[in-house]
């Protein structure tokens, strides 16, 4: 599992890049999709649990686009994968972020 960290200029996009493994270390799409939540600098919620895309098996992204006043500091990244439904199902929950300078 990976997440891209990194910095960005106000008015930039920045890629969001999830993947995701079985525990054998192939390539896997979770059964109920990935979404992100995107969190600035201030605290506030910019994109809530909103659907990644994918292309590729396993590999999840999501493109923000900073406002050209975007908060400037560290800004927080969750995705989250969830494999089954009710009561079985599991979840991948991966932490990550950038800088806005």
């Amino acid at each position: 599992m990976t997440e891209e960290i990194g910095i960005f200029q106000q008015g930039e996009s920045v890629g969001i890049i999830a993947t995701y493994t079985t525990q054998a270390g192939v390539a896997s799409n979770p059964t109920q999709g990935v979404t992100v939540t995107v969190i600035d600098s201030e605290g506030t919620t910019q994109v809530d649990a909103v659907a990644m895309s994918t292309s590729v098996t396993g590999t999840y992204t999501y493109e923000y686009n900073l406002d050209a006043a975007a908060a400037k500091g560290w800004w927080r990244t969750q995705t989250k994968a969830q494999e089954g439904t009710g009561d079985t199902a599991r979840y991948v929950i991966q932490n990550g972020g950038f800088t806005v300078e």
